[in-house]
């Protein structure tokens, strides 16, 4: 992952099936990322949902996150992350 590079893109309300996610999570682990579920719980193949990023932005976008489910972020449309 390119030092200082901070991309920040999401998809909520998909179906995320296990070949979907199996390669590009590890593509992100052997580049040194981390990768959980969006509550920063361990990634599980059969997990709906999954988030990967660098090691040095991932609790801010968990943060990110938690607030936009909880409705605090201005601006956006609503959405409710998948559970």
């Amino acid at each position: 992952m390119q030092r200082g590079f901070r991309p920040r893109r999401w998809l909520l309300g998909i179906q995320v099936e296990p070949w979907d996610t199996a390669a590009g999570v590890l593509l992100v682990e052997e580049a040194g990322g981390l990768v959980t579920d969006m509550r920063g719980g361990p990634f599980a193949l059969d997990s709906r949902e999954v988030l990967a990023s660098n090691r040095l932005i991932h609790r801010e976008l968990l943060h990110e996150f938690a607030e936009i489910e909880a409705g605090r972020v201005e601006g956006l449309p609503e959405t409710k992350m998948p559970s």
